[in-house]
């Protein structure tokens, strides 16, 4: 059994941008029959190993083989460099470009060793994540993609209760504090084309400054950064009009107060500004809006406006999908079960 260390070997593609890569330590197996080759990174492995969990590699090594049918056995390593099949050592030689070395160090020790990544260890860091997710979807290793899908969806559940019941900005998740993981893996999974996950990470990225927006400007996909801010300004909508909408409530007429004087004359209102361009519906929960922002109503009435923010607040809940440009909670759950299934 190879052992593998997460923090083995994972080289800054920065650090090696301006000089050839350079054999993997521990992923230059001696019985290897193919060379991959990234930006800082070189990796003797097995075609058999990769090809039965990648239908992409398995497609490239194929043709790699073809090609090498075609040419020269007597060709020198420089000569097949230069035209035809490229080598490495007499070894096919397999360009992944654009991936960083780093990165395919996770996805390989994934491959070859499965107590390298457990989709049920919150501890895995956040970079084997997202490593893992992109690269799994770009090469097409299902059951990694698959684990590492069902891992994030735990922390990102689709129901309102569910959410809230586990959303703490400072819990450890992934080896970061989880309001440090939103971000990252909303690029990833954009990229992944996780269609099931990305409304309730883009609903997680909304809570955020425009300062951290501007942060991630040039790093998030144009795309995706249009749908989250133009989410956000929907769930601000959304939210401000369920503030605003109380004093129409109580004095309005729709509450019927048991109480001689009634309690609706008397009713104020403050405290709204401390709601304005929220978007975390956990501050929106009925009991604590009123409390900060109604005086002088009877419990009866006040527990009336409880029960009817509450609805709103579900309902703008249900409404977040189609704020990010999809239909509703139950086409992503069918989206999801799909992207389960191997």
């Amino acid at each position: 059994m190879l052992a593998f260390d997460r923090d083995m070997d994972v080289d800054s593609p920065q650090k090696h941008s301006h000089i050839a890569p350079r054999k993997h330590d521990h992923l230059w197996l001696s019985d290897g029959n193919v060379v991959l080759e990234t930006d800082s990174l070189l990796f003797k492995v097995h075609k058999s190993i990769l090809s039965m969990q990648s239908t992409v590699f398995k497609a490239m090594f194929e043709l790699s083989d073809r090609d090498d049918d075609d040419d020269d056995d007597t060709k020198s390593d420089d000569d097949e460099m230069k035209g035809g099949s490229a080598r490495y050592e007499g070894l096919p030689l397999v360009r992944l470009d654009g991936d960083r070395g780093s990165d395919v160090v996770h996805l390989l020790c994934a491959a070859y060793e499965r107590q390298y990544y457990y989709r049920d260890n919150d501890a895995t860091p956040l970079e084997v994540i997202t490593a893992l997710l992109t690269l799994s979807t770009k090469y097409d290793f299902k059951h990694i993609r698959r684990d590492v899908i069902l891992q994030i969806s735990r922390h990102y559940p689709m129901t309102m209760a569910a959410y809230e019941a586990i959303d703490n900005d400072k819990a450890p998740m992934f080896g970061e504090a989880r309001e440090d993981c939103h971000y990252p893996l909303l690029k990833a999974v954009f990229a992944a084309k996780v269609d099931a996950l990305l409304p309730i990470l883009y609903y997680a990225c909304a809570d955020y400054t425009i300062d951290t927006m501007i942060d991630w400007w040039d790093t998030l996909d144009p795309a995706c950064l249009k749908a989250l801010l133009k989410g956000k300004d929907m769930i601000t909508f959304a939210t401000g009009s369920l503030i605003t909408k109380l004093p129409e409530d109580v004095h309005g007429g729709s509450i019927a107060c048991p109480n001689i004087p009634s309690c609706i004359g008397s009713a104020r209102f403050s405290g709204f500004a401390k709601f304005l361009q929220l978007t975390d519906l956990k501050h929106f929960e009925g009991s604590k809006v009123v409390k900060i922002c109604i005086r002088n109503a009877c419990p009866m009435c006040t527990k009336v406006l409880a029960d009817r923010i509450n609805e709103r607040r579900e309902k703008i809940w249900n409404d977040i999908p189609s704020f990010f440009g999809f239909r509703d909670w139950g086409e992503l759950w069918r989206k999801l079960a799909e992207d389960c299934k191997v």
